[in-house]
């Protein structure tokens, strides 16, 4: 093993730790190992910096911002909406859900879609009387076995054509994906329909859930004449130093102020509204006078003027791993944090006291414009259903007319794929459907670190011999045992390696493995890209593989088993179809 080989071992097998563990981002994660392996001289500068300019990855920055504007505009929403109908039987329900979720992401990047269709699914369920947590997991399902049926329907596709295209191959078309992700969509559909349904834990969401201990959660507090807490500001009167406790809301007069600063300057007569453990509250009592009210407080006493919304912090959140004390949550989003639900455990005490870690919901107090301010940022996907203005419904029929442009290019392949997705951006911007503030706010660049780095990284894993030792063991299996069992051991590798990391990841490190597979057995090297695209895409064993299956998470209350129960099954036979078909395919 060569020196470089060494350590290019370590610092994958650091990064995969780190990512495990939930030590480090992933944005944050993979750029220190490809700066690291350049520094190194493992591989050289052009080749770090080529995954910036790859097709595959500007053209899905370009998607993402496409689908951020489809998110904003409520037309999915409404449509199925409309398509989901009463129904006796759970089977026919998730079917009804499942076919044109499926359809819907075959055609737009599936997180979101499922980040738009969270809050509906929710709330149609709830008047259903069905518990979330049997929707929730169907939902992020079709979303991602329907994202294999086109090249755009995952990131995945997209960057696997950008490195095809690199190395001189002509790439996907826009349906060459369909031969698998068609069949593959129906029989997964059709099996979490009528066979993982029956494992489908039922949960109440978090909403709910807090909404129970509501009565013991609330407190109010006067600051009478002569406190001596008159005149200090919240933080001087230690009210940021509550153990048990947090102030949510202080009344005075007709004046409400939701999530006071730390700089607020209290008065005699002030109403302090409090959530948590009354314990230390008691305790600040006792020392600087505050009187306890009678006057019980209910969820929907305490949110006027404000409201309720439920969050789940993203993969990418500059949020995570700090503790809520420490990142000034408070002052930047001017809301406060009522309850975390992590691994179907619910935080209600102490919460200044928790790390953010991705996949956490949280429960939050808002003021009325928090949605308006932040619903474009990358820190949170939102949960909380918000009724679209006047001004979004207006340009609905712009969307779908440049929508359908963009599609009928892409179909009938009148030009490549990222001139298509910069005329759809141009065209958007020119119609004024999105500003170009909320055009940069949604093109994120914690997604387009992870996929540029991650093809840096992947020209290491070629460079050191470690895709030639790869390709090595694979060829073993072909020799002795065929084509069958070689396109089981690329599958298995893949997906793994996407339950560990994530889709884009382990499809970038497994590319050079693949490609030199492809060239010294002489099989068509789309053939094999094809089925790593597929196998890096189906993540249904663990919450972390895929953006979707992690937004699920905390809203459904899961468990990791969960996941495993319902999906273990489903890439098995996600696996026998993809391979049973390029093998009698070539």
């Amino acid at each position: 093993m060569s020196l470089e080989m060494g350590l290019t071992f370590l610092i994958i097998g650091t990064v995969f730790t780190f990512l495990l563990k939930g030590w480090l981002s992933p944005d944050y994660a993979l750029f220190s190992a490809l700066a690291l392996l350049m520094l190194l001289n493992v591989i050289s500068t052009e080749e770090a910096l080529k995954g910036f300019s790859n097709e595959g990855v500007l053209t899905v920055i370009l998607l993402l911002a496409i689908g951020k504007v489809v998110q904003k505009s409520s037309i999915i929403q409404r449509i199925v909406d409309t398509l989901l109908s009463k129904s006796k039987k759970l089977s026919m329900t998730l079917m009804k859900m499942m076919f044109p979720v499926s359809m819907i992401s075959a055609v737009l990047n599936n997180t979101p879609i499922v980040a738009m269709l969270l809050p509906v699914v929710q709330e149609w369920g709830k008047k259903q009387l069905i518990s979330p947590s049997k929707l929730l997991i169907p939902l992020s399902y079709a979303a991602i076995l329907g994202g294999t049926i086109t090249l755009v329907g995952t990131s995945t596709n997209l960057i696997l054509h950008g490195l095809l295209v690199e190395k001189g191959q002509p790439g996907f078309s826009m349906f060459d994906f369909a031969i698998i992700g068609i069949p593959v969509a129906l029989l997964g559909i059709l099996y979490i329909s009528f066979i993982g349904s029956l494992f489908l834990p039922s949960k109440t969401n978090l909403s709910e859930t807090f909404q129970k201990t509501q009565d013991n959660f609330f407190s109010e507090y006067v600051i009478p004449k002569g406190s001596i807490l008159s005149g200090k500001t919240v933080a001087d009167g230690s009210l940021r130093a509550l153990k048990t406790a947090y102030l949510i809301k202080i009344k005075r007069g007709k004046d409400i102020f939701t999530s006071p600063s730390s700089t607020f300057v209290l008065q005699e007569g002030d109403q302090l509204i409090f959530s948590g453990d009354v314990k230390s509250i008691i305790t600040l009592h006792d020392s600087n006078d505050l009187i306890l009210s009678e006057k019980k407080r209910n969820m929907e006493e305490v949110k006027t003027n404000g409201q309720y919304m439920e969050v789940v912090i993203s993969h990418y959140s500059p949020l995570i791993n700090k503790r809520i004390n420490n990142s000034q949550f408070r002052s930047r989003y001017q809301a406060v944090i009522l309850a975390i639900r992590r691994k179907n455990k619910v935080v209600y005490s102490r919460v200044g006291n928790e790390r953010l870690q991705p996949g956490d919901t949280l429960l939050l107090l808002t003021t009325k414009d928090f949605y308006r301010t932040w619903h474009h940022s990358p820190d949170f996907y939102f949960l909380s259903s918000i009724k679209p203005d006047n001004k979004t419904l207006t340009h609905e029929r712009t969307v779908l007319f440049i929508l359908g442009g963009f599609l009928i290019l892409l179909s009938f392949q009148l030009i490549p794929i990222l001139q298509a997705a910069l005329l759809t951006v141009l065209s958007l911007l020119f119609t004024r459907v999105v500003s170009f503030s909320e055009f940069k706010q949604s093109t994120d660049l914690s997604i387009y670190l992870v996929m540029s780095c991650s093809i840096g990284i992947g020209y290491a894993i070629e460079n050191t011999g470690i895709a030639q030792l790869g390709a090595n063991g694979l060829l073993l299996i072909y020799n002795h045992l065929g084509v069958f069992a070689l396109f089981v051991a690329l599958y298995v590798m893949t997906n793994v390696l996407t339950e560990i990391i994530n889709n884009i990841g382990s499809a970038v490190m497994m590319f050079p493995i693949g490609y030199k597979v492809a060239i010294i057995s002489g099989i068509d090297p789309t053939t094999i890209i094809l089925l790593l695209a597929i196998a890096a895409s189906l993540s249904f064993i663990t919450p972390i593989g895929y953006q979707t299956n992690l937004l699920i998470f905390g809203p459904g209350g899961y468990r990791l088993m969960d996941y495993v129960k319902i999906g273990l099954p489903l890439s098995v036979l996600c696996m026998f179809i993809t391979v049973s078909i390029l093998v009698f395919t070539i």
